[in-house]
């Protein structure tokens, strides 16, 4: 008798998980490296032992399938007795054309690794510096690397515990990079945007996990969170000493756990972005979304398509969507099950309006709405009798 059916496919990091997408053996097709915070282990000091995951994509273009490649990567448990939550992102920091690996961690430093291989070839990272630069941003450092001040060089945010952003602009040059380690001295901004992860729904820590999209004329920042919620922030572009705008508090209405932390590709040619979504019990969830590549910014300008309130929930025969003012023009609902079965589609618009729900059997389904703009979110919704 077989006593894992369902979870013997599925990926199991441990705890926490924090994935970051690339393309290592430069076969076009984007592969996976996740960091975790670590499996139970009684043989460390911490208990705890961390690791980089490498998952190569061994399907197409269109279709990716992914495989466990190397469950220790570049051996980084040998640092478990000291240190872990591993967030690894990838840029180009010496600007020779490949991708440098930076690693968060525990204790706030940033371990840095450079790519040796060249533009174009299979990756090959050299020995790791475990303080790079002498940054330390307190604790849970999670890097995300970007040029925000379009100066062409490489700069970082970097991502935390308290939930804030810090913003290391880079003062070398074009193959030297370099970085005031202080976070609190000029040119840096400890506070970049004047905004911060840390929600009422869990105030114990923010834990900012940054990535950030540029489109060359813009920046989206996405942004896990400690309590969850994928945080959408926009207004960036010539404005880093100034507030970003919130576009959306909880990308996709997703419910994936706390300690969120995402990773964007088109993983499909289909020019439309997917998000994958790690989190504190160490597995991998992957969602399609409306962001387009080339214009996602429109996503965010479309009207909020999100109830204020769905009632009764838990209900019994129906449930009644009801939005703010006069509501929304039109919107598509579909009901979907656990399982991923579409169960119905219907158009709505107004301020309210209801789901007759009596055909279907006791459980937790999803509620899908959305616009012709892509703008789309999720709800969930219980049935009782």
């Amino acid at each position: 008798m077989q006593k894992n059916a369902l979870t013997d496919e599925m990926l199991d990091f441990g705890t926490g998980s924090h994935p970051v997408f690339l393309d290592f053996n430069a076969d076009g097709l984007r592969d996976i490296l996740v960091g975790t915070e670590g499996y139970y282990d009684e043989s460390f000091a911490s208990n705890r032992d961390p690791r980089l995951v490498l998952l190569l994509n061994t399907g197409t273009e269109t279709e990716p399938t992914f495989e466990v490649a190397d469950e220790d990567f570049l051996g980084l448990s040998q640092y478990g007795d000291n240190t872990w939550n591993f967030a690894p992102t990838l840029g180009d920091m010496d600007k020779d054309g490949d991708m440098d690996l930076l690693v968060g961690e525990q204790d706030g430093k940033i371990f840095y690794s450079e790519n040796l291989a060249g533009a174009g070839n299979p990756m090959q990272f050299g020995p790791l510096d475990l303080n790079w630069m002498g940054i330390d941003v307190g604790l849970n450092s999670h890097p995300a690397v970007a040029d925000l001040n379009r100066d062409g060089l490489p700069d970082l945010v970097i991502g935390e515990r308290n939930g804030n952003f810090n913003f290391f602009p880079n003062i070398g040059a074009a193959g030297a990079p370099a970085f005031q380690s202080d976070v609190t001295l000029a040119p840096n901004n400890q506070l970049l945007g004047n905004v911060s992860t840390e929600l009422p729904a869990d105030l114990s820590a923010g834990n900012s996990a940054p990535i950030l999209i540029d489109y060359g004329d813009s920046f989206l920042m996405f942004a896990g969170s400690q309590a969850g919620p994928v945080q959408v922030y926009g207004d960036i572009e010539n404005n880093l000493g100034g507030t970003f705008t919130l576009l959306d508090p909880n990308y996709g209405g997703m419910l994936e756990g706390k300690r969120s932390a995402v990773a964007l590709a088109d993983l499909n040619d289909d020019q439309f972005f997917e998000l994958l979504v790690g989190n504190t019990r160490g597995g991998l969830s992957m969602f399609s979304t409306p962001l387009d590549a080339a214009e996602p910014l429109s996503v965010f300008a479309a009207p909020d398509i999100r109830p204020a309130r769905i009632f009764p929930n838990p209900s019994g025969d129906k449930v009644t969507l009801e939005w703010k003012g006069d509501g929304v023009g039109s919107v598509e609902v579909r009901l979907w099950d656990m399982w991923g079965r579409t169960l119905s589609a219907h158009t709505a618009s107004g301020a309210r309006w209801t789901l007759d729900l009596t055909s279907y059997p006791s459980g937790i389904y999803l509620l899908e709405i959305s616009n012709s703009a892509g703008k789309r979110v999720w709800e969930k919704v219980a049935v009782g009798r």
